[in-house]
């Protein structure tokens, strides 16, 4: 029996755009996330000596700058996994047929 893939498995650069507008009409965030976010995988693509991970980049950011105000939002503990969880909603058919 093979192992689940992850979210970060089974997450494209093509998806942020789709989490973005789901945070924005489920939620009201403000499109400035959207950019900060954005901003801060560009930040950390341009070292030369590393290879650029948008993927690990964008679940750093968003599991450090947005799931804490999900979480406020919810009433959760400050380090319940809300995005990931919610990530994992979004795509568990990827998720469960391990494909991107």
């Amino acid at each position: 029996m093979g192992r689940n893939p992850s979210v970060e498995n089974v997450l494209q650069e093509k998806d942020f755009d789709k989490i973005w507008d789901y945070l924005e009409t489920k939620f009201g965030y403000s499109k400035e996330w959207r950019i900060a976010c954005y901003q801060y995988i560009y930040e950390r693509s341009r070292p030369i000596t590393s290879k650029p991970k948008p993927v690990t980049d964008f679940l750093s950011f968003c599991t450090r700058e947005i799931d804490p105000l999900l979480n406020a939002a919810h009433c959760r503990h400050e380090y319940h996994p809300t995005f990931i969880r919610m990530m994992y909603l979004m795509f568990q058919d990827r998720i469960k047929n391990g494909k991107q």
